[in-house]
């Protein structure tokens, strides 16, 4: 099963933009190991440092598909290699039930203890297949 381009866009929207499960925002969460999605598994989640997750601004969706709008940055990171994410409605917490979806980074991004990562406008890209 497809979905057309324009319900494609609609759910892009409703994810990145129109308070989806009435949250006040959307996080984005990094893992050093694919989460899974039924339920996900918070293992792996990125812990230590003053590690969070960060609220994610999403650009406008063409086509089912959009880019950060603006930075993200996860500040005082602890060490690790980070291979996947996870769009939330919180920061943190491991309640299956706030997760959104779950996806792979293009590259992995290794961080030393107490440094910063940062994900420049358009470096993540939604696209809902």
């Amino acid at each position: 099963m497809n979905l057309t381009t324009v319900w494609r866009t609609k759910l892009y929207e409703a994810i990145c933009h129109e308070n989806w499960m009435h949250a006040e925002a959307i996080f984005l969460r990094l893992f050093s190991a694919d989460p899974g999605l039924d339920p996900p598994v918070f293992d792996d989640e990125a812990a230590g440092g003053s590690y969070a997750g960060q609220p994610l601004v999403m650009a406008d969706g063409v086509d089912g598909a959009g880019t950060n709008e603006e930075p993200v940055t996860f500040n005082n990171m602890p060490a690790g290699t980070w291979t996947h994410f996870a769009i939330a409605d919180r920061a943190g917490g491991t309640d299956p039930n706030h997760v959104i979806l779950v996806g792979a980074l293009t590259s992995a991004r290794t961080t030393a203890a107490g440094s910063s990562l940062t994900l420049a406008p358009g470096d993540l890209e939604l696209t809902i297949a």
